[in-house]
């Protein structure tokens, strides 16, 4: 018999990450919106905000406020124009300080989204288009850096300056100890852009959880796609 001691070295521990998909609908108001909430130590990211509804920023309140350890969350993404993605925006911003706005390319002629501008602009946070600002300025590797092993990189889908709101969504993924999340917002494959999705899934590759594109709706997404990216998990938002 012979002894052998192996020493493994490694790290005792690290920073947890956590990602929590918001049940907005919690209190009945009927919206089919979405909200995201990124934790990673003291660093808070909220990935669009629902609709209006007092119900749902009720909702997003309440989840933030269980686990913001200040007032200060330091990144927001508004993915697309749509209502059900940034009506509550604006009660985001008038009730907690937001230091970084990251934004669909361009603008939008609704209330919603004049809410949302005036919003922002009071609060004088940074703002990024997604186009104009990070992947014309090859920002889209890394852009928002937590450590080295934890990161969001956002994806060119070449449909960023696209007229309709969904098609035109931006895509990210969150990088954490070797486990990756794409996150899609409503960019599907209909009328006008039946190829998104293959024009940037080789570029993401393998991945290990999707959230779905557009609330699991049918024609969403393609069985090429899902192939592609191989996820272990998949989250659809519905309010």
């Amino acid at each position: 018999q012979i002894t052998i001691e192996i020493i493994v070295k490694g790290k005792g521990s690290v920073q947890e990450l956590e990602v929590f998909f918001i049940d907005i609908g919690k209190y009945g108001a009927g919206d089919c919106g979405e909200c995201t909430y990124i934790k990673f130590g003291d660093v808070d990211i909220i990935v669009d905000a629902g609709d209006h509804f007092e119900s749902t920023v009720q909702a997003v309140t309440e989840a933030i406020n269980q686990r913001l350890e200040d007032d200060v969350i330091e990144y927001v993404i508004a993915t697309h124009p749509d209502g059900d993605h940034i009506g509550g925006m604006a009660a985001l911003f008038e009730n907690f300080t937001i230091e970084t706005l990251i934004k669909f390319e361009g603008g939008f002629s609704t209330k919603k989204y004049e809410n949302m501008e005036k919003a922002y602009k009071v609060e004088g946070c940074d703002v990024y288009q997604i186009k104009t600002d990070i992947i014309d300025k090859n920002k889209a590797d890394k852009f928002i850096s937590l450590s080295n092993e934890v990161y969001i990189s956002f994806v060119d889908t070449t449909y960023y300056t696209n007229e309709e709101s969904n098609g035109k969504s931006i895509v990210f993924t969150l990088n954490a100890y070797g486990t990756t999340l794409l996150m899609t917002g409503d960019a599907d494959n209909a009328s006008g852009h039946t190829d998104l999705e293959e024009k940037y899934q080789d570029i993401v590759g393998d991945i290990d959880i999707l959230k779905v594109v557009h609330h699991g709706t049918a024609n969403g997404t393609t069985t090429d796609f899902l192939e592609a990216i191989d996820p272990e998990v998949a989250i659809i938002c519905n309010g």
